[in-house]
């Protein structure tokens, strides 16, 4: 804001007259008009004056002989680019005054009177050459405010930059937290399940503890089980935030894949009935079986949660036009109608959920659309309150000509692959012992609880289970035994060296390489990488002591 004594040296005259009398006669006039006037020895004090502002300059044409105009001159260039300073030049010569002329062509703003001059005519030219410089201060704070304006915006983009770096980088942290603690607590569980499960199996094989004891080892298993599910969820939602949720592409039968999930989820239930409607020919889409398992999972257990009363959860496949459609349908509380646009949104959840005591943390119908988007598919649900939910589901149909065609690619490239993995005659792979003696297992994880689980479970099974803490040691115990492991258990994340450098080792030694590897660790770390070392197979922590063994009597003969 241009402060009162500013605005004044601003509208000011700066008065340069040949002689003293005459510059005080000038200044009286201009003062009776109301006009102020400053009055300057010379060009020079003129030019210092100028710093603090003037509206007008009036002198006489005797004031710019010499050096002068070209002084005056230069002082004016300096102004800044809005200013165009009026000049009064008063002259004896009229037009053809040689320096009224230059100063005209030189200084630009230049109006020139006769001299003699009337009063009234200076002070009617004073005035004009004012009104003119009030209308070049208006543009300047034009420009002062435009400039201030840009200098915001400038301020506020860098601010909102700074807080869009802040927040992304907070993001990027939480995301890495997550998969990392994600993974940190698999390890554990996974030696309080395995343990869980050892102890059930040994009670249900031997006897003993009582049916109170029993129970309390069925809800510990229960529970673990939970913090499982919920663990995966969080380590869905961190990849797919980073965009690291990958899916494979194969030919999937929908009703296989509903009547095997169907039958594992009814194990598990007492209270609910679930019934299957599959029609007998194929319903095929292109997709990844695990992702499009974790679906359904999800869809019956969100059903069976938001029913807590029971009765019946009714799934049906059909095939309708270009699509394969699969729908999850209950009978229980239902949902409100201003929650159903915000279902799928991540870490929502139904407003009265706490009061009716369903549990979870809002994030898997958010995975359920995401998996369901990856397979360029639709999921939508319709719903009344007090009358259940309907969860549709519409992926892309696979007919039988695109089946076969998916199936040739796969073939060629698993031949591709077999062909590029031969090695020379030179270096003959020797196999894993399958001698009389008890089938050996090499377990390599860095826990030691898992290792000792681990030895447990599959001791009782009466194999022989040698445990390492990372790769080097794992390399170090092959090389130097006589006789080779059946079968390889290796976990990822390890110090020292770890199961990817591991793998890279082991397939490129013609000694090692015919042995299996089981990969087991938790889910965030299976990335697509790890499928260029080519393991046997893989289990995601905590694992499920039945799916182990049964993954080991694949590879291992029988005890």
């Amino acid at each position: 804001m241009t402060s009162h004594k500013q605005v004044q040296d601003d509208l000011r005259v700066l008065l340069v007259a040949p002689t003293g009398a005459d510059a005080r006669l000038s200044q009286a006039l201009l003062a009776e008009a109301g006009i102020a006037c400053v009055v300057c020895a010379d060009v020079t004090t003129l030019c210092a004056t100028l710093a603090d502002g003037a509206g007008a300059v009036v002198l006489t044409e005797e004031a710019l002989a010499g050096h002068n105009l070209h002084q005056l001159t230069t002082a004016l260039n300096q102004q800044p680019p809005w200013s165009d300073l009026p000049i009064i030049v008063l002259t004896q010569g009229g037009p053809n005054s040689r320096v009224a002329n230059y100063a005209v062509g030189t200084l630009g703003n230049v109006m020139v009177l006769d001299r003699p001059v009337r009063v009234a005519t200076l002070v009617s030219a004073v005035r004009t050459a004012l009104r003119a410089r009030e209308r070049q201060y208006q543009l300047r704070e034009h420009l002062r405010e435009r400039a201030k304006a840009a200098e915001e915006r400038v301020k506020l983009l860098w601010a909102e930059q700074q807080a869009r770096a802040a927040a992304e980088a907070a993001v990027q942290m939480r995301d890495a937290f997550l998969s990392i603690a994600a993974h940190e607590l698999k390890t554990p569980l996974t030696s309080l399940l395995g343990n869980i499960e050892l102890v059930a199996r040994r009670i249900a094989r031997n006897g003993g503890p009582s049916e109170r004891d029993r129970r309390a080892i069925h809800v510990a298993s229960q529970q673990g089980h939970r913090l499982k599910q919920m663990i995966d969820a969080l380590l869905d939602v961190s990849r797919l935030e980073q965009g690291q949720l990958s899916i494979t592409h194969a030919p999937v039968d929908f009703g296989l894949l509903v009547e095997r999930v169907v039958q594992e989820v009814q194990l598990g239930v007492t209270q609910h009935t679930i019934e299957s409607h599959i029609p007998t020919e194929p319903v095929m889409t292109l997709g990844d079986e695990l992702r499009l398992e974790q679906v359904l999972q999800n869809l019956l257990q969100n059903a069976i949660k938001y029913s807590p009363a029971g009765g019946a959860i009714v799934v049906t496949v059909e095939r309708q036009t270009a699509h394969a459609v699969v729908q999850v349908r209950d009978h229980g509380v239902g949902i409100p109608t201003t929650a159903i646009p915000h279902l799928f949104e991540r870490f929502y959840r139904v407003p009265d959920a706490t009061e009716r005591h369903i549990q979870g943390a809002g994030i898997g119908l958010y995975v359920v659309k995401e998996i369901v988007t990856l397979h360029s598919g639709t999921v939508g649900v319709t719903s009344q309150e007090g009358g259940g939910s309907t969860f549709t589901i519409q992926l892309p149909l696979l007919e039988t000509t695109d089946v076969q065609a998916v199936a040739g690619k796969q073939m060629l490239h698993t031949a591709e692959r077999r062909e590029t993995s031969e090695r020379p005659a030179s270096e003959p792979a020797r196999e894993p012992s399958r001698g009389s003696g008890i089938p050996s297992i090499l377990v390599v994880d860095d826990d030691s609880a898992i290792r000792a689980m681990f030895s447990e479970v599959l001791g009782d099974e009466g194999y022989d289970v040698v445990g390492v803490a990372n790769g080097q040691e794992a390399l170090h115990e092959l090389r130097q035994r006589n006789d080779l492991p059946q079968l390889i258990l290796l976990d990822l994340m390890m110090p020292i060296m770890n199961g990817w450098t591991f793998l890279t080792h082991q397939q490129q030694d013609a000694t090692l390489a015919a042995i299996p590897v089981v990969v087991i660790s938790a889910g965030s770390m299976i990335q697509p990488q790890l499928f260029s070392h080519s393991p046997a197979s893989f289990l995601p922590k905590p694992v499920d002591v039945d799916l182990l063994l049964g993954m080991v009597k694949r590879y291992c003969q029988a005890p």
